[in-house]
């Protein structure tokens, strides 16, 4: 459970970060 929390932490992570990119 605590696993997939973290993924899908990290994936906003990523998306957030490809959104500062295109900024």
């Amino acid at each position: 459970m605590l696993r997939c929390h973290l993924q899908n932490l990290i994936e906003n992570f990523s998306k957030l970060e490809k959104l500062e990119r295109e900024l």
